[in-house]
């Protein structure tokens, strides 16, 4: 006949009184804990019941009356002190985070929207006290619209192939965008730039829809938004012409020697056989010469080219002259 032994089994398992007294100490230790839990709700409570300050940024939004623009932008957010208790303050943080006050410009009786209208305002949304804002008044400068046409300033930045080059003007549709916007601004807008277009290794023409570079913070507005730009891209090839050297001051009795020069010109190669040495004047410029008797030789000046060379160069530089009695 056997009988239990209290004491540690076979398996390893625990007496019984050293599992009771276990079970006794994890009950003391839930206990203490729960105890501890309410201890720090009521710590918690007792704090947040408290009133504190803090600060916050507060966005702001205007409503500007028909017809009318800003001539200088007022500013689109602020720094507001609130007053409060904690539990007040935290779930204004929370639930409140991003607050945005709208100023209908059309109610304003004079030209600034004073501490008090602002303040009055925010307490409206956060449901706070609130103290303080900085700036303590926002100045609101307006007057009627306007409109005209303003031209379109491409900027880029292109590199090209070796031999590739822009052949023609930039072609931009439309070279001109409506403005709209307060009289004083528009005056003082020569142009609107588009964004920046950067390319590389460019062997072909360009065509972009190309946003406007608009940062008038809202103080005017640009239609339409994007214009259409064509950059002419053709390959360079060089070309050599004979061009005959002509006395720009009118003396029929000056002789030059050489009369010609040998001009280099790279061209596009869809130009290369229309071009021709008439298409260049080479001049002698005699009317900047001191003392025709002091000097036998002038500079020779390139007068015309097309606008389709690049990289013209003529050789000689000077000419000698002389006189025919």
């Amino acid at each position: 006949m056997k009988f239990w032994n209290f004491g540690k089994n076979k398996q390893g398992q625990l007496p019984f009184s050293e599992l009771r007294e276990r079970v006794r100490i994890s009950k003391d230790r839930t206990v203490l804990l729960v105890c501890m839990g309410i201890s720090l709700m009521f710590w918690f409570f007792v704090k947040m019941s408290q009133e504190y300050e803090s600060s916050r940024i507060v966005h702001l939004q205007y409503v500007l009356p028909p017809a009318m623009e800003f001539i200088e932008s007022p500013p689109d957010q602020l720094k507001a002190n609130i007053y409060g208790t904690g539990i007040d303050l935290l779930a204004n943080s929370i639930f409140k985070q991003h607050t945005t006050v709208i100023f209908y410009l059309n109610e304003l009786a004079e030209k600034s929207i004073s501490k008090q209208a602002i303040i009055n305002k925010i307490e409206e949304l956060v449901s706070v006290e609130v103290t303080d804002v900085n700036p303590s008044y926002i100045t609101i400068e307006m007057d009627s619209s306007a409109s005209r046409m303003v031209p379109v300033k491409f900027i880029s930045d292109i590199d090209f192939v070796q031999d590739f080059s822009q052949t023609d003007s930039i072609i931009l549709t439309p070279d001109s965008v409506m403005v709209t916007g307060a009289p004083e601004i528009l005056a003082q807008i020569p142009f609107i730039p588009t964004k920046q277009l950067q390319f590389s290794n460019v062997q072909k023409p360009i065509r972009r829809k190309l946003p406007l570079d608009i940062s008038g913070e809202g103080l005017f507005k640009v239609f339409p938004g994007e214009v259409e730009v064509l950059v002419p891209v053709e390959q360079f090839v060089q070309k050599t012409f004979d061009v005959p050297i002509e006395v720009l001051k009118e003396k029929n009795n000056l002789r030059l020697i050489p009369s010609s020069a040998v001009l280099k010109s790279s061209v596009p190669l869809s130009k290369y056989e229309q071009t021709t040495g008439a298409d260049f004047l080479l001049g002698a410029d005699f009317s900047a010469s001191l003392n025709l008797a002091d000097q036998n030789t002038v500079p020779i000046h390139l007068v015309k080219a097309p606008a389709w060379a690049k990289h013209v160069y003529f050789e000689p530089k000077a000419v000698e002259y002389y006189i025919v009695q």
